[in-house]
């Protein structure tokens, strides 16, 4: 689930702020696909 929302918004702002969601729920899996 999270690698579909990383590719929708991979070229929008919206993408950093994800990733700071992302890091505040721990969720580091995305965080690896998105600089893979």
């Amino acid at each position: 689930a999270y690698r579909v929302i990383v590719g929708q918004f991979a070229t929008l702002p919206a993408a950093t702020a994800a990733l700071r969601t992302v890091q505040a729920n721990g969720q580091t899996g995305i965080i690896t696909d998105i600089e893979r």
